[in-house]
């Protein structure tokens, strides 16, 4: 009974041994999972963020060479646009210069006494070489009425050639007058257009000087163009055409002979953009009224017009636009062109 007893508390004593140590493993692998796990849940944060960090030092350097190589290209276009401004501004200014130099060359040259050389060197010599004044000068007799340049050719980097067209009365002397003095000549006088090319040298500090002899040469060409069809609808209501023209009359008739508040009551929303113009001039009448029909209540009408100015009739077109507006119709826009419109 004893030894029974013995044993059965020594088997107690082993399974006490053998939970404890079980419960202990327990104990140690819940404390080594939770350190594990706390581990973990602070190594993720650390991760994505130099991940993030990673990335967006990526992305900056990425948009950072983008924005070199965009600021590079924008840097050179900057450069050349510049360039060309300035290039641009350099030769506009010098045909301005070398214009107006032209001009006034040309004003002098054609301005010629025969009873007085020495007047025309003493002017002309202020634009060119004494040897050229010289070879200018001459026994002719003009006078200048206008002069006004009209075309720039480059024939170097320093050279250039400007045609002038030049309005000048010529005195030419009669006929028969041979062994008569110089003093005591008789002219004809002729009103002409002449054009000449005066060939001009420009110095580094932009100086000017008339480095070769003028020669005459063609007049400026005028362009040539084609009458190209109004496609818009012709309006046919004659009370609505009646009634237009009616508001044209009684417009231009203001735009001519009254004063500016009169001419505003005629037009739409009082725009200042068309003035009274200059001048002493009275309406006479309407030749010819198109009207065609646009859009939103509005009309086109194209028209021609005989006015008096200083007591001269003179001819006169416009292309207006005109907006319905109640019973009235509005001048909204005035135009001088009377072919070839571009409607919009």
């Amino acid at each position: 009974m004893k030894l029974f007893k013995t044993k059965n508390i020594i088997d107690k004593n082993k399974e006490i041994k053998k939970k404890f140590k079980k419960d202990k493993k327990k104990e140690v692998d819940k404390e080594l999972n939770n350190k594990r796990e706390a581990r973990i849940a602070s190594i993720i944060p650390y991760k994505a963020v130099r991940a993030f960090l990673w990335v967006l030092i990526g992305f900056v350097l990425i948009r950072g060479s983008g924005t070199l190589i965009r600021g590079s290209e924008a840097e050179k276009i900057d450069k050349q646009n510049k360039a060309f401004l300035e290039t641009l501004s350099k030769e506009s200014g010098l045909e301005v210069k070398a214009f107006s130099f032209a001009e006034s060359f040309t004003r002098e040259y054609f301005t010629r006494y025969p009873k007085n050389k020495d007047d025309f060197k003493n002017r002309i010599i202020k634009f060119t070489t004494e040897q050229l004044a010289d070879d200018m000068n001459n026994n002719s007799y003009s006078e200048i009425i206008n002069a006004s340049a009209f075309s720039f050719e480059k024939y170097s980097d320093s050279q250039f050639n400007v045609g002038v067209e030049a309005r000048v009365k010529q005195y030419v002397p009669k006929p028969n007058q041979e062994n008569i003095s110089l003093e005591q000549l008789e002219y004809d006088t002729n009103l002409v257009t002449l054009c000449i090319e005066v060939p001009i040298y420009i110095s580094e500090d932009m100086n000017m000087v008339v480095d070769g002899l003028p020669v005459f040469i063609s007049g400026k060409e005028k362009a040539e163009f084609n009458i190209e069809r109004l496609n818009e609808q012709v309006e046919n209501d004659s009370e609505i055409v009646n009634k237009v023209t009616d508001s044209i009359t009684q417009f231009f008739k203001a735009y001519y002979e009254q004063d500016q508040t009169q001419i505003d009551y005629f037009i739409e929303n009082n725009s200042e953009t068309i003035k009274k113009p200059l001048g002493d001039s009275k309406f006479e009448k309407l030749d010819n009224v198109a009207l065609y029909k646009l859009e939103n209540n509005q009309y086109l009408a194209v028209v021609k017009l005989t006015i008096k100015s200083y007591g001269n009739e003179l001819k006169q077109g416009f292309n207006l636009t005109l907006v319905k507006d109640g019973d009235k119709y509005l001048i909204k826009d005035l135009n001088t062109r009377t072919t070839n419109l571009n409607i919009k």
